[in-house]
C-alpha cells in the first residue's frame, strides 16, 4: 500500500478522534491537540525531499517526529496515528494480533522513549479485539526478529510486527496518563468506532483465506462493549 493510500486512512482516524474526542476532551479535561509533524512545520519542498532521501540518523528523527502533541495538566506526550487493516495471513490464527509499524519510525520511538521523552502510539486495527489502542513502544512488543522487508500488500518499506495483545486500549491509556474519567471516555470511543466500521474495513489480502470470508469483516470479534 501507497503512503498516500496508508496517509489517507490516517486523515480518516485523525478525523474521527478530533471530531469526536478531543474537541471535548479540550472544553472538559483541559487536554489540547495540535500538528507537531516535520511536514507540518518545514514548508520548504526541495528539505523535505533531501529528507526523504537521506538514511542518517538525524534525518529519520526529523522525519519520523510524531504528527501531534497532546498536553494536559499530568503529562505531555508525542502521539502518533496509525491505521493497521490488512491482517498478516501467513501467521494463521495469529493474525488477529498482529500489527505492523514502519521499521524507521519504530526505532526513532525507541530512541526518543531512550531519553526520556513521552511517545504515544494510537493504533486503529480492525480485525483486533481491542479495535483502538494506545501505549508506549516498548522493545518487548516486536515478535520474532521483528522486522519484515515489506507488508502483506506489497509495499516495499520494512515494518516491524508487533504484539497487539501488549498493548492498553486508548481509554485505558487516557485514565492511566491524562486522568480522564471513563464515564466520558466509552460513550466517546463508542462513536468513534461505530464511525470506523464504515469507512476503516479490515481489508485482507487477496492470497488470504479469508479475503472473501463474509464472517470476517470489520468488528466481527470486537468485544461486546464496542458494538
Amino acid at each position: 500500500m501507497g503512503f498516500s493510500k496508508r496517509r489517507d486512512k490516517s486523515e480518516i482516524l485523525i478525523n474521527l478522534l478530533t471530531n469526536y474526542f478531543w474537541n471535548d476532551a479540550k472544553k472538559e479535561f483541559n487536554i489540547v491537540q495540535c500538528l507537531w509533524g516535520y511536514e507540518n512545520v518545514i514548508s520548504d519542498n526541495m528539505m523535505i525531499d533531501m529528507l526523504k532521501r537521506s538514511r542518517s540518523s538525524t534525518a529519520n528523527y526529523i522525519r519520523f517526529q510524531p504528527d501531534f502533541i497532546v498536553a494536559g495538566e499530568s503529562c505531555v506526550f508525542l502521539m502518533e496515528y496509525k491505521v493497521t487493516s490488512t491482517p498478516r495471513y501467513s501467521e494463521r490464527e495469529r493474525q488477529w494480533d498482529i500489527g505492523q509499524v514502519e521499521a524507521d519510525a519504530w526505532r526513532n520511538y525507541l530512541r526518543l522513549i531512550s531519553i526520556g521523552v513521552n511517545i504515544g502510539i494510537l493504533i486503529y486495527c480492525p480485525y483486533h479485539r481491542h479495535p483502538l489502542l494506545c501505549d508506549i513502544p516498548k522493545i518487548d512488543w516486536e515478535i520474532q526478529s521483528g522486522f519484515v522487508k515489506s507488508t502483506v500488500t506489497g509495499s516495499g518499506t520494512p515494518y516491524v510486527n508487533i504484539d497487539l495483545q501488549k498493548l492498553r486500549t486508548f481509554s485505558k491509556f487516557m485514565v492511566d496518563e491524562f486522568k480522564i474519567d471513563l464515564k466520558f471516555l466509552a460513550p466517546r470511543v463508542r462513536l468513534i468506532l461505530r464511525t470506523a466500521r464504515e469507512v476503516l474495513p479490515t481489508q485482507h489480502d487477496p492470497k488470504s483465506p479469508y479475503f472473501a470470508d463474509k464472517g470476517c469483516q470489520t468488528g466481527w470479534n470486537w468485544l461486546e462493549e464496542y458494538l
